[in-house]
Protein backbone atom coordinates (compact mmCIF):
# COMPACT_ATOMS: atom_id res chain seq x y z
CA UNK A 1 0.00 0.00 0.00
CA UNK A 2 0.86 3.78 -0.28
CA UNK A 3 2.15 5.52 2.19
CA UNK A 4 0.95 8.96 2.78
CA UNK A 5 4.36 10.78 1.84
CA UNK A 6 4.44 9.06 -1.40
CA UNK A 7 0.75 9.91 -2.01
CA UNK A 8 2.04 13.54 -1.64
CA UNK A 9 4.37 13.08 -4.04
CA UNK A 10 2.05 11.32 -6.54
CA UNK A 11 -0.58 14.12 -6.51
CA UNK A 12 1.92 16.83 -6.41
CA UNK A 13 4.11 15.18 -9.59
CA UNK A 14 0.57 15.02 -11.81
CA UNK A 15 1.13 18.90 -11.64
CA UNK A 16 5.03 19.19 -12.06
CA UNK A 17 4.30 16.89 -15.03
CA UNK A 18 1.53 18.56 -16.38
CA UNK A 19 3.81 22.04 -15.98
CA UNK A 20 1.85 23.80 -13.05
CA UNK A 21 4.59 25.21 -11.63
CA UNK A 22 5.64 26.59 -15.00
CA UNK A 23 5.98 30.61 -14.04
CA UNK A 24 5.09 31.03 -18.13
CA UNK A 25 1.57 30.08 -17.82
CA UNK A 26 -0.97 31.53 -19.39
CA UNK A 27 -4.13 32.41 -17.44
CA UNK A 28 -7.20 31.33 -19.17
CA UNK A 29 -10.61 32.04 -18.10
CA UNK A 30 -12.51 28.25 -17.89
CA UNK A 31 -14.93 26.29 -16.43
CA UNK A 32 -13.33 22.79 -15.20
CA UNK A 33 -12.67 20.26 -18.21
CA UNK A 34 -15.49 17.42 -18.54
CA UNK A 35 -14.26 13.85 -17.37
CA UNK A 36 -12.51 11.66 -20.41
CA UNK A 37 -13.28 8.39 -20.65
CA UNK A 38 -10.53 6.24 -22.15
CA UNK A 39 -10.29 3.27 -24.61
CA UNK A 40 -9.83 2.26 -28.12
CA UNK A 41 -12.89 4.85 -29.46
CA UNK A 42 -12.28 7.48 -26.89
CA UNK A 43 -13.31 10.90 -27.91
CA UNK A 44 -11.35 13.46 -26.31
CA UNK A 45 -12.40 16.93 -25.08
CA UNK A 46 -10.74 20.50 -26.21
CA UNK A 47 -9.65 21.83 -22.87
CA UNK A 48 -8.38 25.18 -22.17
CA UNK A 49 -5.15 26.66 -23.56
CA UNK A 50 -3.04 27.25 -20.31
CA UNK A 51 0.29 24.93 -20.46
CA UNK A 52 2.29 22.68 -22.13
CA UNK A 53 2.50 18.91 -21.30
CA UNK A 54 5.78 17.42 -20.20
CA UNK A 55 7.07 14.20 -21.24
CA UNK A 56 9.57 12.39 -19.33
CA UNK A 57 12.55 11.34 -22.11
CA UNK A 58 13.72 7.79 -22.34
CA UNK A 59 15.69 6.23 -19.68
CA UNK A 60 14.56 8.95 -17.31
CA UNK A 61 11.99 6.82 -15.64
CA UNK A 62 12.20 3.99 -12.82
CA UNK A 63 12.93 0.18 -13.91
CA UNK A 64 9.90 -1.45 -15.20
CA UNK A 65 7.69 -3.17 -13.18
CA UNK A 66 4.15 -4.51 -13.45
CA UNK A 67 2.36 -1.61 -13.70
CA UNK A 68 -1.09 -2.30 -12.18
CA UNK A 69 0.77 -3.19 -9.03
CA UNK A 70 -1.32 -4.04 -5.70
CA UNK A 71 -4.05 -1.48 -7.62
CA UNK A 72 -6.91 -4.70 -7.33
CA UNK A 73 -6.07 -4.49 -3.53
CA UNK A 74 -7.87 -7.73 -2.08
CA UNK A 75 -11.16 -7.72 -4.91
CA UNK A 76 -11.71 -10.51 -7.38
CA UNK A 77 -11.74 -7.39 -10.50
CA UNK A 78 -10.03 -8.35 -13.16
CA UNK A 79 -11.05 -4.34 -14.99
CA UNK A 80 -12.01 -1.30 -14.08
CA UNK A 81 -11.64 2.43 -15.52
CA UNK A 82 -11.10 5.39 -13.10
CA UNK A 83 -11.46 9.40 -14.10
CA UNK A 84 -8.95 11.96 -12.30
CA UNK A 85 -9.87 16.10 -12.51
CA UNK A 86 -7.37 18.61 -11.48
CA UNK A 87 -7.47 21.88 -11.13
CA UNK A 88 -5.23 24.79 -9.80
CA UNK A 89 -6.49 28.56 -9.83
CA UNK A 90 -5.57 31.56 -8.55
CA UNK A 91 -9.14 32.27 -7.12
CA UNK A 92 -11.48 30.05 -4.71
CA UNK A 93 -14.13 29.82 -7.53
CA UNK A 94 -11.99 27.99 -9.89
CA UNK A 95 -12.19 30.83 -12.57
CA UNK A 96 -8.79 32.41 -12.32
CA UNK A 97 -7.20 29.13 -13.80
CA UNK A 98 -3.61 27.94 -13.80
CA UNK A 99 -3.76 24.71 -14.70
CA UNK A 100 -7.27 21.97 -15.37
CA UNK A 101 -5.98 18.62 -16.60
CA UNK A 102 -7.95 14.97 -16.82
CA UNK A 103 -6.73 11.71 -16.56
CA UNK A 104 -8.62 9.05 -17.49
CA UNK A 105 -7.39 5.25 -17.07
CA UNK A 106 -7.98 1.96 -17.57
CA UNK A 107 -6.66 -1.37 -15.28
CA UNK A 108 -6.76 -4.72 -15.76
CA UNK A 109 -5.17 -7.52 -13.85
CA UNK A 110 -3.81 -10.21 -16.66
CA UNK A 111 -1.81 -9.29 -18.19
CA UNK A 112 -1.04 -6.50 -15.38
CA UNK A 113 -1.68 -3.61 -17.31
CA UNK A 114 -2.61 -0.38 -17.79
CA UNK A 115 -3.74 2.61 -20.35
CA UNK A 116 -4.16 6.58 -19.46
CA UNK A 117 -5.08 9.54 -21.28
CA UNK A 118 -3.71 13.06 -19.70
CA UNK A 119 -5.50 16.27 -21.23
CA UNK A 120 -3.66 19.49 -20.04
CA UNK A 121 -4.91 22.19 -22.00
CA UNK A 122 -5.13 21.51 -25.61
CA UNK A 123 -1.72 18.81 -24.94
CA UNK A 124 -2.85 15.47 -24.85
CA UNK A 125 -0.36 11.86 -23.75
CA UNK A 126 -1.23 8.65 -24.32
CA UNK A 127 0.27 5.84 -22.22
CA UNK A 128 0.33 2.01 -22.00
CA UNK A 129 1.91 -0.05 -20.12
CA UNK A 130 1.23 -4.02 -20.63
CA UNK A 131 3.70 -6.36 -17.68
CA UNK A 132 6.92 -5.04 -18.49
CA UNK A 133 6.65 -2.77 -21.62
CA UNK A 134 5.80 0.78 -22.10
CA UNK A 135 4.62 2.85 -24.80
CA UNK A 136 3.78 6.46 -25.27
CA UNK A 137 2.69 8.62 -27.64
CA UNK A 138 2.67 12.58 -27.19
CA UNK A 139 1.28 13.65 -30.49
CA UNK A 140 4.44 12.31 -32.72
CA UNK A 141 2.82 8.68 -32.51
CA UNK A 142 3.68 5.50 -30.48
CA UNK A 143 6.94 4.69 -29.17
CA UNK A 144 8.21 1.91 -26.69
CA UNK A 145 9.58 4.28 -24.00
CA UNK A 146 10.55 2.71 -20.93
CA UNK A 147 9.68 6.36 -19.09
CA UNK A 148 6.30 6.08 -19.62
CA UNK A 149 5.90 4.11 -16.01
CA UNK A 150 7.21 7.36 -14.91
CA UNK A 151 3.79 9.03 -16.28
CA UNK A 152 1.91 5.82 -15.00
CA UNK A 153 2.72 5.93 -11.99
CA UNK A 154 1.39 9.16 -11.31
CA UNK A 155 -1.92 8.26 -12.49
CA UNK A 156 -2.07 4.90 -10.03
CA UNK A 157 -5.34 4.77 -8.06
CA UNK A 158 -2.93 3.12 -4.99
CA UNK A 159 -1.70 6.94 -4.27
CA UNK A 160 -4.70 7.38 -2.22
CA UNK A 161 -5.84 4.16 -0.35
CA UNK A 162 -7.03 3.76 3.27
CA UNK A 163 -3.29 3.39 4.56
CA UNK A 164 -3.03 6.54 3.35
CA UNK A 165 -5.48 8.10 5.00
CA UNK A 166 -4.69 6.83 8.40
CA UNK A 167 -3.68 9.75 9.80
CA UNK A 168 -6.92 11.45 9.11
CA UNK A 169 -9.10 8.56 8.70
CA UNK A 170 -10.93 8.28 12.33
CA UNK A 171 -11.09 12.28 12.99
CA UNK A 172 -13.18 12.10 9.66
CA UNK A 173 -17.10 11.88 9.60
CA UNK A 174 -18.88 8.52 8.41
CA UNK A 175 -21.55 10.24 6.67
CA UNK A 176 -23.05 6.71 5.85
CA UNK A 177 -22.92 3.95 3.31
CA UNK A 178 -23.46 5.32 -0.57
CA UNK A 179 -23.62 4.06 -4.13
CA UNK A 180 -20.71 4.20 -6.00
CA UNK A 181 -21.44 3.15 -9.42
CA UNK A 182 -22.71 -0.09 -8.31
CA UNK A 183 -20.70 -0.88 -5.41
CA UNK A 184 -21.73 0.44 -1.42
CA UNK A 185 -19.20 3.00 0.01
CA UNK A 186 -18.46 4.61 2.82
CA UNK A 187 -18.54 8.31 2.66
CA UNK A 188 -16.29 10.25 5.16
CA UNK A 189 -16.30 13.91 5.34
CA UNK A 190 -13.83 16.56 6.49
CA UNK A 191 -13.07 20.25 6.86
CA UNK A 192 -9.86 22.38 6.44
CA UNK A 193 -8.40 21.18 10.12
CA UNK A 194 -8.63 17.54 8.54
CA UNK A 195 -7.01 18.55 5.66
CA UNK A 196 -4.10 20.02 7.38
CA UNK A 197 -3.57 16.72 9.52
CA UNK A 198 -3.29 14.71 6.52
CA UNK A 199 -0.86 17.12 4.95
CA UNK A 200 0.66 18.62 7.86
CA UNK A 201 4.22 19.49 7.86
CA UNK A 202 3.99 18.40 3.58
CA UNK A 203 6.27 21.06 1.69
CA UNK A 204 2.39 21.63 0.05
CA UNK A 205 0.82 23.39 2.87
CA UNK A 206 4.16 24.39 4.47
CA UNK A 207 3.92 27.32 1.14
CA UNK A 208 0.52 28.50 2.29
CA UNK A 209 0.48 31.35 5.52
CA UNK A 210 -3.07 30.51 5.75
CA UNK A 211 -5.91 28.06 4.47
CA UNK A 212 -9.14 29.78 3.07
CA UNK A 213 -10.48 26.58 2.41
CA UNK A 214 -10.43 22.86 3.06
CA UNK A 215 -12.52 19.76 2.59
CA UNK A 216 -11.73 16.40 1.87
CA UNK A 217 -14.43 13.65 0.82
CA UNK A 218 -13.84 10.00 0.05
CA UNK A 219 -15.82 6.97 -0.37
CA UNK A 220 -14.44 3.40 0.73
CA UNK A 221 -15.83 0.77 -0.07
CA UNK A 222 -15.75 -2.92 0.85
CA UNK A 223 -13.42 -4.59 -1.37
CA UNK A 224 -10.73 -1.33 0.37
CA UNK A 225 -10.49 0.79 -2.74
CA UNK A 226 -10.94 4.69 -2.19
CA UNK A 227 -13.93 4.16 -5.13
CA UNK A 228 -14.08 8.38 -4.97
CA UNK A 229 -12.45 11.09 -3.36
CA UNK A 230 -12.23 14.61 -3.98
CA UNK A 231 -10.25 16.90 -1.59
CA UNK A 232 -9.42 20.77 -1.89
CA UNK A 233 -7.32 23.44 0.15
CA UNK A 234 -6.08 26.90 -0.54
CA UNK A 235 -5.87 30.17 0.77
CA UNK A 236 -2.69 32.82 0.65
CA UNK A 237 0.99 31.97 -0.23
CA UNK A 238 3.89 32.05 2.70
CA UNK A 239 4.99 36.20 2.84
CA UNK A 240 2.93 37.33 -0.25
CA UNK A 241 -0.59 38.32 -0.97
CA UNK A 242 -0.43 35.89 -4.01
CA UNK A 243 -3.60 32.67 -3.58
CA UNK A 244 -3.72 29.86 -5.14
CA UNK A 245 -6.25 26.63 -4.97
CA UNK A 246 -5.41 23.48 -5.46
CA UNK A 247 -9.04 21.19 -6.16
CA UNK A 248 -8.66 17.33 -7.30
CA UNK A 249 -11.42 14.59 -7.76
CA UNK A 250 -11.87 11.31 -8.99
CA UNK A 251 -13.85 8.14 -9.54
CA UNK A 252 -13.41 4.11 -10.31
CA UNK A 253 -16.22 2.94 -12.53
CA UNK A 254 -16.74 0.20 -15.05
CA UNK A 255 -16.26 -2.80 -12.62
CA UNK A 256 -15.15 -5.68 -15.01
CA UNK A 257 -16.02 -3.93 -17.87
CA UNK A 258 -16.12 -4.97 -21.40
CA UNK A 259 -13.04 -3.81 -22.91
CA UNK A 260 -9.21 -5.16 -22.98
CA UNK A 261 -5.52 -3.02 -23.01
CA UNK A 262 -3.68 -3.83 -26.45
CA UNK A 263 -0.40 -3.11 -27.30
CA UNK A 264 -0.19 0.06 -29.25
CA UNK A 265 1.86 -1.07 -32.09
Amino acid sequence: MSTVPSMRRGLFAVLVLLGACSPAVTTTTVAPPPAITVGPTSTLPSGPTTTNLVVPDEGDGPGAAPPSGDVFVSTDLERFRSSTEILLSRDEAGTDVIISSNIASAYSRQPASIEATITSGERVAHVIGIGEIFWIDDGSGWQENPAAEQVLGLTSVTALTPDSLTPVLAQLTDVGIEDVNGRPATHYQGGTSDVQTWLGGSPELDQFSSLDIGSIDVWIDEAGFVSKAAYAFGGTRLNSSVTEYYRASFELYDFDGDFEITPPI
